[in-house]
Formats: structure tokens, sequence, C-alpha cells
């Protein structure tokens, strides 16, 4: 079985359940500055996700290769404490929407929403583990040892042959560029409901009878600050997006790609987040990416830079693992650690 990771503890496992006092039984005790407990609960509730993550059963090996990755985090968090680490809330917030690599214009409302509908983990739990794996993150930083990760370079070999082996990787989906006039429901809706969608679709009918354009709708009706700037747009949207699809929802996908290009949809389309008056400005159909190409419609980055970013994060993703397990073995000596694996 391959190693596991210390780092991209966000894509394996979101938050065990917490340790109950009287109802629960130790898997580990550890102490570095500070006692800490692995409950069974907990255990047992990270390896069921491990499991479905990967779809495959752990054997008891495998779960004590599991509990050491626990214990090693709970000791570099100490460890980062007793070095001064800190971070603050809107560091673990900044780091998390970086790692989902969502829109910067997303707010943390809108965040929070986002990732209990796509991990179905509360938020509380969510926020834990990325502070948990920030601070790892922040301690490795700080450390001499982390200059290795800067001198990691990726030849442009390397990157030819990655695009070769996975040429049929690299393709646009089909998509729209939209722009919309937003009435907000969710966050902060002005309003109720019924009050909501007259306004909408009241502003949707002074555009059909030529009573305004959608320019002046977007800066005179929309609720979204961050479009209004752009009149209203977007960027381009795909079917299969699964960060559109959790925030719009696949029926107001659906509904977008039937409207045909420079066109405004005859209704108001509802969403998860709120209700639209929508305009297509472009479509562009399927295609693969030659290695030059840019890699979305909107983006300056091409794919062979994609290919190299994506290589050297990769390559110091493994350096910076093999740091991160040379420093816990470090600090496991001067650590008091007792297993149970009579209760895994």
């Amino acid at each position: 079985m391959k190693n596991i990771r210390i780092l991209g503890l966000m894509c394996v496992a979101i938050l065990p359940m917490a340790f109950s006092q009287g109802l629960d039984v130790p898997v580990a005790t550890i102490r570095l500055t500070r006692a800490e407990v692995i409950g069974q609960k907990e255990f047992r509730d990270k390896v069921s996700r491990f499991e479905r993550a990967t779809n495959r059963t752990l054997n008891a090996e495998q779960k004590q290769e599991l509990l050491n990755v626990m214990v090693n985090e709970i000791l570099l968090v100490q460890a980062a404490e007793r070095a001064n680490v800190r971070a603050t809330d809107a560091e673990v917030i900044a780091f998390a929407k970086s790692t989902a690599r969502v829109p910067n214009t997303i707010s943390d409302t809108e965040f929070r929403q986002l990732i209990e509908q796509q991990t179905g983990s509360t938020w509380d739990n969510f926020f834990k583990e990325a502070k948990k794996t920030f601070i790892i993150q922040k301690f490795l930083m700080s450390r001499p040892e982390a200059n290795a990760l800067q001198s990691i370079q990726i030849n442009d070999a390397k990157v030819l042959e990655f695009y070769n082996e996975n040429k049929d990787d690299f393709r646009n989906p089909d998509l729209v560029r939209v722009s919309h006039v937003f009435f907000d429901t969710k966050q902060r809706p002005r309003g109720t409901l019924e009050e909501i969608r007259t306004r909408a679709n009241n502003a949707l009918n002074r555009l059909r009878n030529n009573q305004a354009t959608f320019e002046e709708l977007v800066r005179t009706e929309s609720d979204d600050e961050a479009s209004k700037i752009r009149n209203g747009d977007l960027g381009f949207l795909s079917r299969t997006d699964v960060q559109a699809i959790a925030l719009f929802g696949r029926e107001f996908l659906n509904e977008v790609f039937s409207i045909t290009k420079g066109n405004t949809g005859t209704r108001v389309l509802t969403s998860n987040v709120g209700l639209h008056s929508v305009k297509v400005t472009d479509r562009i159909d399927q295609r693969f990416l030659s290695i030059n190409d840019p890699i979305t419609p909107l983006s300056s980055t091409t794919v062979r830079e994609f290919i190299r970013t994506q290589l050297q994060q990769q390559s110091q993703q493994q350096k910076a693992q093999e740091i991160l397990e040379k420093i816990a073995m470090e600090v496991r000596r001067e650590a008091s650690i007792q297993t149970f694996p009579q209760n895994f």
C-alpha cells in the first residue's frame, strides 16, 4: 500500500468525530506539549472515510499506518505551536479557498455552503481540519529544510512527455459565457421571496419591452456586486463543473445551455443562491487542446505552463512529505506515545 500522506488531508477524509469521555476507549494517547487522545470512535470514523474515499478495506497493518499518520499530525501541530506558529481564521479560510480552487469572488458564506454541500461535513469540522493542515504546512515552510522545495524545477522534456501521455485529458467541454442580473434570496435578500420574484420579473419585462438594456439592469437591479463592474459577466460555465453545479444547480445550468448566443432567457431562472435574468454572450464547442493553447478560454496560462506547474507542485509535495516525515520522527523521540491496537 502506498504511504498515506500527511499533506492533502482535505481530499482524503474530512474530520473525525470528537472523542467523548465515558463513551469511548482510547486508540492512542499522545503528549509533546499537552496530552491528546485519539478515541475509538474518531479512529473508526477516519478508517471508514478513508475506505470510502479509496474503495478499499484496510487490514490491521494499514490501520496502524493510518494511526501513525494521525499521531504524526497531532505531534506536528504541537511542535508548530511550540515554535509559535499560529494561524488566523482569515488565513485558514484563504488557504481552504485556494485548495478548493474556488473563485476569489465567492463570499465566505457562499464558500461554507459549497463545502457543506460537496463534503457532507459541517463547516466547523471542515474548518478544524483545514486549520490543522494549514498549520502543518506553515510550520514546514518556517523550517530551513523547506528551502529544498524552491529548487525543484521541471524541464520541457518532462512537460512534453506528460502531455503526450495524457492528450485526451486536455480538452475544453462545451462552454457558455454568461452574464446575469442577480436577485439574492439566500444570503442578503431584499424583501420576501414573493417580493424578490416580482422585482426580478418586472426587470425582465422592462428588458423585453425595450425599457432598459441588460447592462442598465445589471447596474440598477443586480445584487451581485462583484460582477456589476463586468456588466454581470460570470465567465464561462460548463455542465460538468462541480463548483458551478453546487453553487447554481444542474437545472439552472441546463436552462442556461438552452439559450442561444447573444440572447437573454425568456424567463427568470432559479438557482441554489437566488434568481437570475441570464444572457449568453458566447458559446464554445468541446475541443481538444494543443500544448500551447490556453488551458481555459479566459486564461493566459497555456497547457504547457499548466502541466509544468502541476508537475512542479507534485514534486514539491512529495519532497515536503519526506521532510515532514523526518520532522515527525524527530519529534516522536521527545514525545510520549501509547497505542492500543486492541481497540482498533
